[in-house]
């Protein structure tokens, strides 16, 4: 009975004819063994594949398979075939459609790419279309914002670098155009920037100058310019500081020097910067103008000297003559003649006093007892003149470092010039007040008849005076003297009311109490 397999092939039965060589042995090893046993035989000229397969009963029966070998190879290269078409067929399937759908996509990120390798070229205004939500249209947003902040830093960076070079030409066309002499030295001394002003006024070269100190400060300037340095290195800054350095030559050079640090960007001094301007000329033609005014005030002393005496040497002169003649003189006339000795012996004693200063010994002086000295000796003349003495003086007031028979000349100069302004009487003021931190004060107050508004500005000129008999030095002198004494003397004035004089008197350095009632 025929038996179908899956191929649908009928599969004959018959009595085998065909004995191989090992036949018997594979047989017996497959009902030994229990298990297939295959071997390769030829028959008839054909190869042929035989299969042992043992079944296990009541007694072991061992079936032989003989197949063509050559039928199966070709049907398993004709399926082995048909596999492989199909399989190729599915590979370039795979292909294509992996191609298409990587190229879809990757389509966003060559776009990504495409705009930044525009970028790396400095092109920033393309930007990639995000069509999506995903990690690539993050991607490409992120890449967007980084083109517009790119675009927007490039930009910003363009502005700042071209106003940097407008700057940097701009201060170069000053540096090398000033006529100040301008150089930068780390805090070593060294010289590491100098402009053509500098070669101009000092004669060192650019080569010449840079990476070499400069010993060009005098010897009597070295401890100056070491505190100066001092105080640069410190943080600070001079400013118009006159003084004298050497040029090239040797020869000595007048200079206005402003000196400043410079600093890196975390603030840290690395550098100093010394402005230089010459002020030789200056310096020259202020001398000139100093002794023009010594001339000057020569010529004004010498005048005023001249018209003071001639007027009570013509008195003498006359009263000379009138004795010549009469040989006899009345009393009153000697009284006269020597009364006008008297002037001119005390204005030759006052312009002595302008003309050599006497040497002053400073020590600690009471000023109110000193004030209180002066308005005992005034009293009797102001009441002769119906001019009544009224005095504020504090009782704790500090002690002054002076000379006290100058201040008592000042004192006195300014109380009898607000005696003789009342020549109808009135109050004359003198007030003492401690005035911390300036010092004292003293403030003498008339009710004269004042002072004009442009003869204020002239109080202290030589020999300016309104009045008949005046000489106008004593106020010229106690000016001089309040000024060595480092005080100062102010005037106000207004017609008709009075004048009030200020003197104030610095304290010296370690007077901090006050003195006792």
């Amino acid at each position: 009975m025929p038996i179908y397999n899956l191929d649908v092939r009928s599969v004959i039965f018959g009595n085998n004819d065909f004995i191989g060589r090992h036949d018997n042995e594979n047989i017996l090893l497959a009902e030994s063994t229990g298990g297939v046993v295959t071997a390769r035989d030829h028959i008839n000229g054909r190869e042929v594949l035989k299969s042992f397969v043992p079944i296990v009963g009541q007694s072991t029966t061992v079936i032989g398979i003989t197949f063509d070998l050559g039928t199966i190879q070709n049907t398993l290269l004709r399926q082995l075939s048909v596999q492989a078409m199909i399989s190729l067929g599915l590979i370039l399937f795979t292909a294509a459609a992996s191609s298409f759908l990587a190229a879809f996509i990757i389509r966003s990120l060559n776009q990504i790419l495409s705009k930044v390798n525009e970028i790396a070229q400095g092109n920033f205004g393309v930007q990639v279309a995000v069509t999506s939500s995903d990690e690539l249209g993050l991607l490409a947003s992120r890449v967007n914002t980084m083109s517009h902040n790119l675009q927007t830093y490039t930009t910003q960076l363009k502005d700042a670098t071209e106003e940097i070079r407008h700057t940097k030409q701009y201060l170069e066309s000053f540096v090398n155009h000033t006529s100040d002499a301008i150089h930068v030295s780390d805090l070593s001394g060294y010289l590491i920037q100098i402009n053509k002003a500098f070669e101009t006024i000092y004669g060192w070269s650019e080569p010449e100058a840079l990476g070499r100190r400069l010993d060009n400060v005098p010897e009597e300037y070295h401890e100056e310019f070491q505190k100066v340095l001092d105080i640069v290195k410190n943080g600070g800054s001079i400013t118009d500081q006159e003084t004298v350095r050497y040029s090239k030559n040797g020869n000595p050079i007048d200079v206005s020097l402003t000196i400043s640090p410079i600093r890196n960007e975390s603030g840290d001094i690395v550098a100093i910067a010394t402005i230089s301007r010459n002020i030789t000329a200056r310096k020259h033609t202020e001398e000139v103008l100093r002794r023009s005014e010594k001339l000057s005030v020569v010529g004004q002393l010498a005048a005023g000297v001249a018209h003071e005496v001639r007027n009570p040497l013509t008195t003498l002169r006359g009263f000379v003559q009138l004795l010549q003649q009469n040989e006899k003189l009345t009393p009153a006339y000697f009284d006269i003649m020597l009364a006008e000795l008297d002037r001119i012996n005390f204005i030759v004693s006052e312009f002595l006093v302008v003309a050599k200063p006497q040497a002053v010994h400073f020590q600690l002086i009471n000023v109110r007892d000193t004030l209180r000295d002066i308005v005992m000796l005034l009293d009797s003349e102001a009441n002769f003149n119906n001019v009544q003495l009224v005095t504020y003086l504090d009782e704790q007031v500090p002690l002054v470092m002076g000379e006290v028979n100058q201040l008592k000349q000042v004192f006195l100069n300014v109380m009898k010039n607000g005696i003789e302004s009342m020549p109808s009487g009135g109050e004359l003021t003198i007030e003492l007040r401690y005035a911390p931190p300036e010092g004292i004060l003293i403030r003498i107050t008339d009710q004269g008849s004042g002072i004009a508004e442009p003869d204020l500005s002239r109080l202290c000129e030589p020999f300016f005076t309104r009045k008949e008999e005046g000489t106008g030095l004593g106020l010229m002198v106690s000016q001089q003297i309040i000024d060595n004494h480092k005080g100062s003397m102010n005037f106000k004035s207004q017609l008709d009311v009075g004048t009030i004089v200020e003197i104030k008197l610095p304290l010296p350095p370690a007077a901090t109490t006050a003195i006792e009632k």
